[in-house]
């Protein structure tokens, strides 16, 4: 007998919301839910924010699994109905699944969209530890909150640095340099994929992402 995505999309939801020590979206169990009025208007907000937002989501590491869901209204042959990433991949958050916090559900729903169009359900709860971290580069549930690309480059200069050094740093060769000569000296500009260096007279004073 052949199972319909829709079929299978909630069973899994079902058979996950009732995982007992499921962690809920505030990083605490969810047995009981938390349905109170206070608890939804709280996620709510949160949730309503993260619209629009981008994460990076991590290969599986561990035990730590993350595993993205396609609904039968969105199901694109790129990918499997039921996947997770096997390299580094940006996700934005399109829509929030509102109705399960209105039910007290803890593991709502988001729905991200991933840079090859396709659209997947991921449980909140994933997202918002790496949305709250105070250092976007920590890893929560396989997500950061920055591209680490860019994180890594930001980190492998420092002001003050030469040219020389900062062609040997992370961000190494730039795609342009762009230069003014004035009586004060000379300024340039250096043009990366999402960032720029800026020297005077040979020496970094200032990055910027």
């Amino acid at each position: 007998m052949r199972v319909s995505l829709s079929t299978f999309t909630f069973a899994f939801l079902l058979l996950f919301s009732a995982i007992p020590g499921t962690v809920a979206a505030s990083g605490t169990p969810a047995s009981p839910p938390q349905n109170t009025e206070k608890w939804k208007a709280t996620e709510k907000l949160w949730a309503n924010k993260q619209i629009g937002k981008y994460y990076w989501v991590h290969p599986t590491t561990g035990s730590n699994t993350t595993t993205f869901l396609q609904t039968a209204e969105t199901l694109s042959p790129k990918r499997k109905p039921s996947f997770e990433v096997t390299k580094i991949e940006r996700v934005k958050v399109v829509r929030v699944d509102t109705d399960g916090i209105e039910r007290g559900n803890t593991a709502y729903w988001l729905y991200v969209q991933f840079d090859d169009s396709v659209v997947a359900m991921v449980p909140a709860f994933q997202v918002q530890r790496a949305s709250a971290s105070a250092r976007p580069t920590d890893l929560f549930n396989n997500f950061t909150s920055v591209d680490p690309k860019v994180a890594a480059r930001k980190e492998g200069v420092s002001i003050g640095m030469t040219r020389e050094q900062a062609l040997r740093s992370s961000w190494g060769k730039p795609r342009a340099v762009n230069s003014t000569h004035t009586a004060q000296g000379t300024r340039e500009q250096w043009v990366y994929d999402g960032g720029y260096l800026y020297f005077k007279n040979g020496t970094l004073e200032s990055v910027q992402n």
